[in-house]
């Protein structure tokens, strides 16, 4: 019960920083959605805080977003966005791009590495950041989808490659 009262206190606290601009408390509020904790589980109110929270900038709530598309909904693509968008925004962790693309299909991960680049030209005043595994001057949709599906199968392969040399 006390647990309960201290979580209901604490979405109320996080929903006024929200208005006051607190991205950190966006984070926050959805973690309690995702868990019922003092307010009412909604995996969808979650996701819609979350994503406010990256449109603001937050690498850990893209890295979270991405996540809570892998985990909760099934939904490999949008994760490997997610997961594309909080590397281009800085997270410290290295994304599962191995584990997603061997679960997808090229032509899925390039649709996702697509989805990524957009959001980011949308959403980021510098744009999206310069990819290592394509030219500078690929700007348009066939090329990236071409560049995104050599980087799910060089990725497929590394896996692939790391499978055959780990002894069972």
């Amino acid at each position: 019960e006390a647990d309960s009262s201290r979580m209901r206190w604490s979405a109320l606290i996080f929903e006024r920083s929200i208005r006051r601009g607190d991205t950190r408390a966006l984070v926050a509020l959805a973690k309690l959605h995702l868990g019922g904790m003092g307010v009412t589980q909604s995996t969808e109110r979650a996701a819609s805080l979350l994503h406010r929270a990256v449109e603001r900038g937050d690498a850990a709530a893209a890295w979270a977003l991405a996540r809570l598309h892998w985990e909760r909904r099934a939904d490999l693509v949008r994760a490997y966005q997610w997961f594309r968008v909080a590397e281009a925004k800085g997270h410290p962790e290295a994304p599962p791009f191995a584990a997603l693309t061997e679960a997808l299909q090229p032509a899925l991960a390039a649709k996702a590495e697509v989805r990524a680049q957009r959001w980011l030209e949308r959403n980021s005043p510098e744009g999206p950041p310069p990819r290592a595994d394509a030219p500078e001057a690929d700007h348009n949709s066939a090329a990236m989808m071409t560049a995104a599906a050599r980087r799910a199968s060089m990725s497929a392969a590394a896996a692939a490659t790391t499978e055959e040399l780990t002894p069972d």
